[in-house]
């Protein structure tokens, strides 16, 4: 049986609905009008943009980034369309203008773009939003009209100059324009942190490359400190980034790193993310403090380097020497080092803590005896004991001790003023060993073999106690 044609749509819709006829008119949805309707009425409307990016303009002031003004005066808005002002110089606006025939009556509308002596470029057009070409020169240079981007919102806008700045960075780098570079890449990442974007995968490729492309050109300009700083940086928020990585070797060699093993070995915490405040990877504070400890590590090394070796006495080179192909743990009166006879413990002459010392001399004293310190007793730590012990271990810009304190304290307050990679590398210069475990701590739960390494903590403790047993 043949079905009548459907002339009343909306009940054809009902038994749609109801699955009793699956027939509709092509294109017409299953949404009854008055629904419909009513859901157009309330859809939100498109905004307009909430900033606008002006580049390539002929009158340099009249670059940067225009943002909408959030006041409700009329100075806000004109000719229906929101008023944009330039966010460094307010002077420079850019807003909807209108026109009106004196002979016929005839409105006209358009975009200007003004400056603090008049406007500068317009585009005719009734469109409500800007158009970003077609500009035309009023009283700016004609070689260059300007190109408006606009963004729905303001991070959008600082992001886009972080990306210019980065593209033009790299042209310069290219250029070997080493000082244009390091300022283009500056400027992008000034951009970058008023975008107000700290995480995601995006914002994290922009602040590591700029980061990274910021250390190349200063270890051109031979900022090598400044090179480290944004190296470690751009490692730290992308451990894998090779460009980074190579320009932080760099550095730590020119700051007197012995070739890329030594340079590895200071670097090794670097990309391991406990340096870079993630809740503020742009700001870098932290990073500075962490360099300025590394580079006085590696001037220390430099230094020991490029100083004399150490006398042997005549007579009985073979007590004065033992030749030993790798480190194995710290002998009284001898250092582990390279000298003239090779890879060894050599007798310590400095010290004077050999106890085969020449029988027609006195029996020689140790550090503590020959300052005239008295050792650590009934557990406390005195001013004196404090200074001679840090001059003793290298390190001279420790905090000052005003007043007697407990040795288990006296360890812990010490020990978290370095970070545990340089407590190694100065137990390392005085030939204690600080790789093991304490005995007191092995088997225990918090230290099992099965738990891994002790604490960053429990490092920088030991190491401390280790020294100070070797000082003494």
């Amino acid at each position: 049986m043949l079905q009548a044609p459907i002339r009343i749509y909306e009940d054809a819709r009902k038994r749609s609905i109801q699955g009793k006829d699956s027939r509709l008119p092509h294109g017409m949805s299953r949404e009854p009008e008055s629904d419909r309707s009513r859901v157009d009425e309330g859809a939100p409307q498109l905004q307009p943009p909430r900033a606008l990016l002006v580049a390539d303009a002929g009158e340099e002031d009249a670059n940067g980034i225009y943002h909408a003004s959030a006041s409700s005066s009329s100075s806000s808005s004109c000719c229906g369309a929101p008023v944009y002002r330039h966010q460094e110089r307010a002077e420079y606006q850019v807003r909807r203008d209108e026109q009106t025939n004196p002979r016929s009556g005839k409105k006209k509308h358009g975009w200007l773009l003004s400056g603090p002596g008049g406007p500068l470029y317009g585009v005719p057009t009734a469109s409500h939003s800007v158009p970003e070409v077609g500009w035309r020169a009023f009283s700016a240079p004609e070689q260059n009209a300007p190109s408006v981007k606009a963004c729905q919102l303001l991070a959008e806008a600082f992001i886009l100059v972080s990306d210019a700045s980065q593209k033009s960075g790299n042209e310069a780098f290219q250029q070997q324009d080493w000082a244009r570079a390091q300022a283009e890449f500056t400027a992008g990442l000034e951009a970058l942190a008023c975008s107000g974007e700290r995480f995601g995968e995006a914002f994290e490729g922009r602040a590591a490359q700029l980061f990274a492309g910021r250390a190349r050109a200063s270890c051109h300009l031979r900022q090598f400190r400044a090179a480290l700083r944004d190296s470690v940086a751009a490692l730290e928020i992308c451990p894998c980034d090779a460009s980074a990585k190579a320009a932080a070797i760099d550095a730590a060699i020119c700051l007197g790193c012995d070739g890329e093993a030594d340079a590895l070995e200071l670097l090794q915490v670097a990309g391991s993310g406990e340096i870079l405040d993630r809740c503020a990877p742009l700001s870098l504070k932290a990073v500075e403090r962490w360099v300025e400890e590394v580079a006085h590590v590696a001037e220390a090394r430099a230094a020991f380097r490029s100083a004399p070796p150490e006398p042997i006495r005549d007579g009985g080179t073979e007590a004065d020497f033992e030749a030993a192909s790798q480190f194995q743990g710290a002998r009284r009166g001898f250092a582990f080092r390279t000298g003239d006879q090779g890879l060894g413990y050599y007798r310590d002459v400095v010290s004077g803590a050999s106890a085969e010392a020449d029988s027609t001399k006195p029996e020689q004293q140790s550090p503590v005896e020959m300052a005239g310190i008295k050792a650590l007793e009934d557990g406390e730590v005195t001013p004196l004991y404090h200074r001679c012990f840090t001059a003793w271990v290298g390190f001279p810009r420790a905090t000052e001790l005003e007043s007697n304190m407990l040795q288990h304290e006296w360890t812990l307050w010490l020990g978290k003023q370095l970070s545990p990679l340089n407590w190694r590398l100065m137990a390392k210069r005085k030939g204690v060993d600080v790789t093991a475990a304490p005995d007191a701590f092995a088997g225990e739960e918090p230290f099992h073999a099965e738990r891994g390494p002790l604490s960053p903590r429990s490092q920088q403790r030991w190491a401390v106690e280790r020294l100070a047993a070797a000082f003494e």
